[in-house]
């Protein structure tokens, strides 16, 4: 019997995965358009494991090639990943042939090592940064013209996607991916994916921006509460023929905000306590013990997260944490209420949405981590007083 609830890693195509109907339905019509996406999330929201179904149930009716930009610090390292990724694809000797521009680009030769054989061999090596972005336009160049001659439905998966704008600050490579995917006709898409909102914004809102009205971006919002409910209940029903009361579960999930990191941390722990003592199903002070252990372990992450804020921001923060959504953060009643300036909220204001600490919403600027605005919520409060509290929420329902 293994515990359905999954944390600490992304959750893989055919574990149990809570909702997101909506959003594979969405990329799933968007590929099939060969459209292009950029799927924004803060940390931990299950970016990576919404990435992974959608990967899984186009399996078998669409080629996928995926990359991660988490730990790229250079252009050549970009291209090398391409290009190994490329090489494990299935039609990789027919795309071999439309690479023979990319080699006469490039004057030089290194010792390397073949992908698939682990074999040393020779190898281009490109020299100036005029190679290197020729490269990389005739490689991508080559995979969508494959694709569109073959009439076959490819998806170009490029997670932590901003960092090609830290790789150039000016958007070299962004303006390279741009004209080439300006050729594709109906059956290359691509999946950008980030956590950065601010940057990624830039690079696909900005009027001069390579992408600016050419990529769809879909924010991964908190999960809903009903299909939440409905997916704790059954995990607990499939392993012990019984499910925990829904309103302490509904509860439970109204606490951590649609937090899919924290409704995975709490039941998992909830369910392994349960699978020792069967009672604890139904015991409010075991759920609270749990209850407690996530915000004491989460507060001290979030204060090294903000380590490098200045205490006005901190302040903003909290006060919008306490009052938000925030829709004027200058209004006269907010200021009093969180004891600061205009001209101290116009800045601290500005470096909280660079560092994505808070996002502005239809309905006002909030925290952009909703477990984050539990915590600072409950900040003041003693580990016994948190638990105290959220008993008493499980008993008075």
């Amino acid at each position: 019997m293994e515990n359905p609830f999954i944390y600490q890693r992304p959750i893989r195509f055919g574990e149990p995965f809570c909702d997101r109907k909506k959003e594979l339905e969405y990329f799933r019509k968007g590929v099939f358009s060969a459209e292009l996406f950029c799927l924004v999330s803060i940390r931990r929201m299950g970016k990576t494991s919404l990435i992974n179904q959608l990967e899984g149930e186009l399996s078998g009716e669409v080629f996928s090639l995926r990359l991660d930009l988490s730990d790229i610090f250079a252009l050549e390292d970009f291209i090398s990943q391409l290009e190994k990724a490329l090489s494990l694809l299935p039609f990789w000797e027919k795309l071999k042939n439309y690479l023979s521009k990319v080699l006469s680009l490039r004057p030089e030769f290194e010792l390397g090592v073949e992908p698939l054989t682990g074999e040393l061999k020779l190898v281009p090596r490109l020299v100036r940064e005029e190679d290197r972005l020729a490269a990389l336009r005739e490689i991508l160049r080559s995979l969508v013209r494959h694709v569109e001659k073959e009439k076959r439905h490819f998806l170009l998966i490029i997670d932590e996607f901003q960092n090609l704008r830290r790789l150039s600050p000016k958007g070299e490579i962004e303006w390279v991916m741009r004209h080439v995917f300006e050729e594709r006709k109906s059956h290359f898409s691509a999946l950008f994916a980030g956590s950065e909102r601010s940057l990624l914004l830039q690079m696909l809102s900005e009027e001069r921006a390579a992408f600016y009205r050419m990529v769809t971006l879909y924010e991964c919002e908190p999960l809903p509460l009903k299909e939440s409910e409905d997916f704790v209940i059954q995990g607990f029903k499939e392993s012990f023929r019984q499910g925990p009361k829904r309103i302490w579960v509904r509860k439970t999930l109204e606490f951590l905000g649609g937090h899919p990191y924290a409704m995975n941390f709490f039941f998992h722990r909830l369910w392994r306590e349960v699978a020792l003592k069967r009672k604890v199903l139904r015991s409010p002070e075991a759920w609270a013990e749990i209850f407690e252990e996530l915000v004491v372990l989460e507060r001290k992450r979030y204060e090294d997260l903000n380590v490098f804020l200045s205490l006005k921001a901190k302040e903003l923060l909290k006060a919008i944490a306490l009052a938000g959504p925030v829709k004027d953060p200058y209004s006269a009643s907010f200021l009093k209420q969180a004891r600061l300036t205009a001209s101290t909220v116009q800045k601290a204001l500005k470096t909280l949405l660079r560092h994505n600490r808070v996002r502005e919403t239809p309905f006002g600027y909030d925290v952009a981590d909703p477990l984050e605005k539990l915590v600072i919520k409950l900040y003041r409060l003693a580990p016994e007083e948190i638990r105290q509290l959220y008993f008493r929420a499980l008993t008075e329902a």
